[in-house]
């Protein structure tokens, strides 16, 4: 992968984003691989996938996930995209209901799994995991072949991520969304960036994200010094200050413009699992 790479990572769904905000946000298997080929069009080599019912209902349902993993992976257009599920606990799953994906079959396993590193409140809730709860679910990703995708929202949780490593439960390469812009976690301002930086582990490749209105400045964040950036509709629902509704293609291709016109090249979904040591599908 070129030093100048920039990896597009795009959150298509999330757990509380839905349509009555806005009616792009997708639910059903079709409508999420429908959103995955425009996206990879744009330049997305990193999915981020949380499944709903066809009502929205949030759900960690191990069928749910299988059958989305093997819709993206039947398109020929998504067959190199990394596929990420999310492990989230923010509506009280179990943790063995979180591992549940990471030990599907393998052809329909997903590449990487989400490991936040600590508990934290959201705006409208909290989202909890206690320290062995993480480590559980690090240890299942080990022993499954399936590679976090660290999310970091503080200082914190990367002292966690290095506490990890010592015990030898995540592996390098790393990759690590930092999420900026949650009303109590690491806002995207020059300082706390430069903080969070100085204290990545080595052989790591940094992502940035932010929420609702931080997402621009993120990305902005991003492009300067990070390896990528993440975008969807889980961050943010609107494109700008007229609240214009986003949709996960525009939010894309938003972002691979930003990356493009700094002189970044748009790294391929190939290249990235060559970096993260992942399995070619394609």
């Amino acid at each position: 992968m070129q030093t100048n790479a920039f990896i597009l990572n795009t959150a298509f769904t999330g757990a509380v984003s839905d349509k009555s905000k806005n009616p792009n946000v997708p639910y059903t298997v079709d409508e999420i691989v429908a959103d995955a080929k425009r996206c990879v069009g744009h330049g997305t080599a990193i999915g981020h996938f949380h499944v709903r019912t066809d009502e929205g209902a949030p759900t960690n349902d191990p069928d749910r996930y299988a059958r989305l993993i093997a819709g993206l992976r039947a398109e020929n257009s998504l067959k190199d995209l990394i596929v990420v599920a999310s492990t989230s606990g923010r509506h009280g799953q179990t943790i063995e209901e979180r591992c549940a994906v990471l030990k599907l079959p393998m052809d329909e396993r997903p590449d990487m799994g989400s490991l936040t590193l600590s508990s934290l409140n959201f705006a409208t809730g909290p989202s909890v995991t206690s320290p062995d709860g993480i480590r559980k679910l690090a240890e299942t990703m080990l022993a499954c072949g399936v590679k976090p995708e660290l999310e970091v929202f503080d200082l914190g949780m990367l002292s966690f991520a290095h506490q990890l490593i010592h015990e030898g439960l995540i592996e390098g390469p790393f990759y690590i969304n930092i999420i900026l812009g949650n009303q109590s976690g690491a806002m995207p301002r020059i300082a706390t960036v430069a903080a969070l930086m100085s204290e990545l582990p080595e052989n790591a490749i940094v992502s940035f994200g932010g929420i609702a209105r931080h997402q621009v400045a993120a990305h902005r964040y991003a492009v300067a010094v990070a390896g990528g950036a993440r975008t969807g509709l889980e961050d943010n629902l609107v494109l700008d200050r007229n609240r214009t509704l986003a949709d996960n293609a525009t939010l894309t291709q938003r972002l691979a413009a930003m990356a493009t016109s700094a002189q970044r090249s748009i790294a391929t979904a190939r290249e990235v699992r060559d970096h993260l040591g992942l399995k070619q599908r394609g």
